[in-house]
C-alpha cells in the first residue's frame, strides 16, 4: 500500500476549502443524514454515512470543490456491507469506550478511514478495517490519534452544549468529518471514487454512470 504522512495543518486547509464553498449544504446533508438514521432505526445509517463520505471526498478532489447532495444516497444501491460495517465497527468501538474509554479512542484511530476505504476502494468490511489499521500502524499513529482526537472533540464537545447542541452538531459535525476526508487523502494512493473493476460497489457505480 503506497501511502504518504499525515499533515494536520492540511486537514484544516482542505477542510475550510470544501466547508467554505458548501456551507449551507453540508448543514442540510448532516440533518438529512441524523433524519434518515433516526427514523430507520439506524439500519440505512451506514449506507447513508457511506455516501456522505463519497460527497466529501470527491467535493475534495474536485477543483471547485463543489458537492453534489445526490452523492450521498448513491451507496443504497448496495447498502449491505456498510451496514455490517456500521454496526461490527459501532459495537466494537462502543464497547471500547465502556472499557475506561482508552480502548474506544484507540479503535476509532485505527478504523479513522475504514468507511473511506470501502467506497473508495471496493473492499468488503474486513478489508476495510484491515486497510485502515495498517496504515494508521506503519505511517503515524500518533498523529493519527491526534486527528481523531481533534474530531471527537469538534463532534462531542459540540453535542454537549446544553438546548442548542444538536443544532451547533449541524455545522460542527461535516467540518469535523471533513479533517478525516483530508487524512484519508493525505495517505491513502489516489483512485478514481469508487472503482468500476471489481466488487462490491461496481454496478451501483456502473448504474450512476448511466443514469
Amino acid at each position: 500500500m503506497d501511502t504518504k504522512q499525515l499533515d494536520i495543518g492540511k486537514c484544516f486547509q482542505d477542510a475550510i476549502a470544501v466547508y467554505k464553498v458548501n456551507f449551507i449544504m453540508l448543514v442540510v446533508a448532516a440533518l438529512l443524514f441524523q433524519v434518515i438514521s433516526l427514523v430507520t432505526l439506524l439500519i440505512l445509517a451506514g449506507p447513508i454515512y457511506g455516501g456522505y463520505c463519497i460527497m466529501l471526498l470527491k467535493a475534495m478532489r474536485k477543483e471547485d470543490k463543489r458537492i453534489e447532495l445526490n452523492d450521498m444516497f448513491s451507496m443504497l444501491k448496495k447498502p449491505w456491507l456498510l451496514m455490517g460495517l456500521f454496526f461490527l465497527q459501532g459495537l466494537a468501538i462502543f464497547a471500547g469506550f465502556m472499557l475506561l474509554i482508552i480502548p474506544g479512542i484507540i479503535l476509532t484511530t485505527m478504523w479513522l478511514y475504514s468507511y473511506l476505504v470501502m467506497v473508495d476502494k471496493n473492499k468488503n468490511i474486513m478489508e476495510s478495517l484491515k486497510d485502515s489499521w495498517v496504515t494508521v500502524k506503519t505511517k503515524g499513529f500518533w498523529m493519527n490519534l491526534a486527528l481523531c482526537i481533534i474530531y471527537l472533540t469538534i463532534s462531542g464537545v459540540t453535542a454537549q452544549i446544553p438546548l442548542v447542541g444538536w443544532l451547533i452538531n449541524l455545522f460542527a459535525i461535516p467540518f469535523a468529518i471533513l479533517l478525516i476526508v483530508s487524512g484519508y487523502t493525505q495517505q491513502f494512493t489516489e483512485e478514481p471514487v469508487v472503482s468500476t473493476e471489481s466488487k462490491p460497489f461496481a454496478d451501483a457505480a456502473e448504474e450512476e454512470g448511466q443514469a
